[in-house]
């Protein structure tokens, strides 16, 4: 049985990529939801705390 040795270099690489594309994702989807939470679902209009904040 052979094992495939990975240089360290691409370890690292790896390990730091994968927590980075996760937070990555996470922040979008947050971004998202957050947009959508400032908006009515029907009218797409901004709701009244937005808008207020906004215009005030």
């Amino acid at each position: 049985m052979t094992t495939l040795a990975l240089p360290r270099k691409t370890l690292h690489i790896t390990a730091l990529a994968v927590p980075l594309a996760g937070w990555t994702l996470h922040t979008t989807v947050l971004r998202r939801r957050l947009v959508q939470a400032q908006r009515d679902p029907l009218t797409s209009t901004w709701r009244r705390e937005e808008f207020t904040a906004v215009a005030g």
